[in-house]
């Protein structure tokens, strides 16, 4: 594994990579975008977009 150098900044703005099970490009579409905007992850972490 990679090492990783991380900045220890307290509200730092943080990016993360999805992959699909064998790369399906299946969050390229509108549904699954409403279907993840739909979801009730928003309820539970609050968060803005940029």
């Amino acid at each position: 594994m990679p090492y990783y150098r991380r900045s220890k900044i307290a509200g730092g703005t943080y990016f993360f990579t999805q992959v699909t099970h064998q790369r399906q490009p299946w969050l390229c579409s509108d549904l699954s975008g409403s279907l993840l905007r739909s979801g009730g992850g928003l309820a539970v972490f609050e968060f803005t977009d940029l």
